[in-house]
């Protein structure tokens, strides 16, 4: 079986000089190229996240994907067929137990289908989704600057670029506030959303508490599969920052739905289970340290009274490259 080692975002300064940007780039760009209703599509994967794309969910307005400003220019036609947009798209999990479980299957998926598009431009077959580790030394908590550049080394356009990226001061400076990003970027009391803390690192059980673990646990409390708990709902005990995504990286629920923003494939969009603990989702997938740590309880169907979400999705990752 071969083995993939995730690496820092922000090593050789989180520029394209670290080559694990520089491919990750030449995989989206091919993911981009496809139409919203292929399954290897960016568009495609950013709506299994979630979407502001069908008629049921488009608001007519931002963030609407015909309403996106900027680059990238995110498409809104063809759809998929109604049954494919049931099973697969809208189905991202939040505010419960299933958060972790659900999204490291996602970005496994994820990576499948950027290694196997690098590979096909030549890229390295031992490619890894590189983690932001924005609790990291120096300025860290800044986007790697690979994300705010409007161009590649060869001058062609940078598909990591997106220009509704908005930063939480709403000025296009991407931080994460931790307690140091916060000394460099202050954010007034009107956006302020809470520090970002790794608090929830001391966590030792998955479900329930303990002396290391307040209530509701690490992975939150139990509900069905994306329904039971409302999207938003502050479960987390006091001194954790409540979940607002957007508010984090993308602004208006961009990078939360959109996916186009690719906040949750690197970006450090908070991992929220129950206790509040922020890091980039691409660390879970690199969460052996805590993983093994945790008690695990539940089954991953227990208490699905709701509409449950598919791993099929899992699968869909390698089944073409144009």
């Amino acid at each position: 079986m071969a083995t993939y080692t995730r690496r820092n975002a922000w090593n050789h300064g989180g520029t394209f000089d670290n080559k694990d940007l520089y491919w990750y780039a030449i995989g989206v760009r091919a993911m981009m190229a496809r139409a919203l209703n292929e399954p290897a599509s960016w568009w495609f994967f950013g709506a299994i996240h979630g979407e502001y794309v069908t008629p049921a969910n488009n608001p007519g307005a931002f963030p609407g994907w015909a309403f996106i400003p900027g680059v990238p220019k995110v498409p809104v036609t063809p759809l998929p067929t109604p049954s494919v947009i049931d099973t697969y798209w809208d189905q991202c999990q939040h505010q419960s137990w299933f958060f972790p479980p659900w999204h490291r299957g996602y970005l496994v998926a994820l990576e499948a289908q950027l290694r196997e598009d690098i590979v096909h431009n030549g890229g390295p077959s031992t490619w890894a989704l590189p983690y932001w580790d924005y609790f990291g030394p120096a300025q860290e908590f800044d986007i790697p600057p690979a994300f705010a550049q409007q161009t590649m080394p060869d001058g062609s356009p940078n598909p990591l670029f997106v220009t509704a990226r908005y930063g939480p001061n709403a000025d296009n400076i991407v931080f994460v506030p931790t307690a140091a990003g916060l000394k460099k970027h202050p954010v007034p009391p009107a956006n302020f959303q809470g520090t970002v803390t790794e608090t929830c690192l001391s966590n030792t059980v998955y479900t329930g508490s303990n002396g290391n673990t307040p209530l509701p646990g690490f992975g939150g409390p139990l509900a069905g599969a994306r329904g039971e708990v409302a999207f938003g709902q502050a479960l987390q005990p006091p001194g954790h920052a409540p979940e607002k995504p957007g508010a984090v990286l993308g602004g208006g629920g961009l990078a939360e739905q959109l996916g186009v923003a690719d906040a949750q494939y690197l970006h450090g969009q908070p991992l929220q289970g129950g206790n509040g603990c922020h890091r980039g989702h691409a660390v879970l997938l690199a969460l052996g340290r805590i993983w093994s740590q945790l008690v695990w309880t539940l089954s991953l169907g227990t208490g699905m009274t709701s509409r449950q979400f598919t791993a099929e999705l899992w699968r869909f990752p390698g089944t073409q490259t144009s």
